[in-house]
């Protein structure tokens, strides 16, 4: 079967990265995972692929540009401001999240390591990709 669907993961800690990526593979078979590590890539991809994502997973702290920069991008774009973004992030600054909200974020997640702690997420980007 084609995987039409995708998500795009936008995280540069490859050991967190493996974990969400297993949790999402796991819940979401036909779903095609695309990864990138930085700012400045998923900038480029977005701007480059034929298909955008159903949903990205930005992490707010990323080398180069980070997740607040790319959020402020995003809304210089059309269509790039109506995409479906879930910040997933290490962040427990209640302004990270007032920010990302006013920018238009479908959810915001605290990072964990713990396989099962990925549930919430999981549901909600089922909702966001149905």
């Amino acid at each position: 079967m084609k995987k039409t669907t995708k998500i795009l993961i936008v995280e540069d800690n490859p050991a967190e990265l493996l974990i969400l990526e297993k949790a999402i593979q796991k819940a979401l078979p036909d779903i095609q995972i695309d990864k990138v590590s930085d700012g400045i890539k998923c900038l480029d991809y977005l701007y480059e692929t034929d298909i955008l994502p159903a949903c990205m997973l930005l992490d707010l702290n990323l080398p180069d540009q980070d997740g607040r920069a790319v959020l402020k991008m995003l809304q210089v774009s059309e269509e790039l401001s109506k995409l479906n973004v879930i910040v997933l992030t290490g962040s427990e600054d209640p302004e990270d999240k007032v920010y990302c909200n006013r920018l238009g974020i479908k959810g915001y997640f605290l990072k964990s390591l713990v396989y099962h702690d990925f549930s919430q997420l999981i549901e909600r980007i089922k909702q966001l990709i149905a």
